[in-house]
């Protein structure tokens, strides 16, 4: 165990050229983050596959994310606020090695009618020696990126017609 727990707070924002409205939809489709994530080929993070607990609509619902190379990362999604398009959601310990008592906001803001800012801000503890906060903090905000660069190959595919 380490001596002093390690807080950590990961942030990351950006664009999307799409309508705040089709980006809200695309999130609460707990289950569907394969629609949107990068290819293999993009990312060395590749989801195998999602298991869905839940009703699509249902508060709270669960989803199991299984990740290439055997590790299943589930989170549980709280709370969806449609007025303010913002999502809250913890990990299940161990969820990704390393990281204990993770809480997560998603919010989507809209910019323009076909524009609109992805967020996210999450809270974590690091408990191990063996993991670093700074380090884990990057990853997080590595995978929060890569989110964001899926829902932009996304909807430039449904812009062209390829989606």
């Amino acid at each position: 165990m380490f001596s002093k727990p390690q807080r950590v707070f990961a942030t990351n924002k950006g664009i999307i050229e799409a309508p705040a409205q089709a980006v809200w939809d695309l999130l609460l489709d707990w289950d569907g983050i394969l629609k949107s994530w990068p290819t293999p080929t993009e990312t060395k993070f590749n989801i195998l596959h999602i298991d869905l607990h839940g009703g699509v609509d249902q508060i709270p619902r669960n989803r199991h994310v299984h990740m290439a190379g055997g590790w299943t990362c589930s989170e549980v999604l709280f709370l969806a606020n449609h007025a303010a398009r913002r999502i809250y959601y913890d990990m299940a310990p161990n969820g990704v090695p390393g990281i204990h008592n993770y809480i997560a906001t998603t919010f989507v803001d809209e910019l323009g009618p076909e524009r609109c800012e992805m967020g996210f801000n999450s809270n974590f503890d690091i408990l191990e020696d063996k993991y670093d906060g700074e380090t884990m903090r990057k990853h997080v905000e590595k995978v929060y990126d890569l989110i964001m660069q899926g829902y932009r190959g996304y909807f430039a595919r449904q812009r062209t017609g390829r989606g």
